[in-house]
């Protein structure tokens, strides 16, 4: 069985892996928002079938990489609040 000390420990190194990955999804939705207006300027004058269907999947995945971030940040607020707690 782990001491308390040990379980902080890890709980902390699981807090800072998840801080990075919020900061690498930031990072990805950043990357799509671009993908989204380049899109948008390509398809000036255009109103083709796969353009809308491109934005639609950008729109789909910026809501995923919400998603996920929001679900990690959580994570890190509840770990957090065992750590202060404990």
């Amino acid at each position: 069985m782990a001491s308390v000390e040990e379980v902080k420990a890890q709980l902390n190194a699981a807090v800072q892996a998840a801080q990075k990955a919020t900061e690498v999804l930031t990072t990805a939705s950043s990357s799509v928002d671009q993908a989204v207006q380049l899109t948008n300027e390509a398809a000036r004058g255009s109103s083709h079938d796969k353009l809308n269907e491109a934005l639609r999947a950008f729109a789909e995945a910026k809501s995923r990489l919400e998603d996920a971030t929001g679900a990690a940040k959580q994570g890190i607020d509840t770990a957090q609040q065992y750590l202060s707690v404990s």
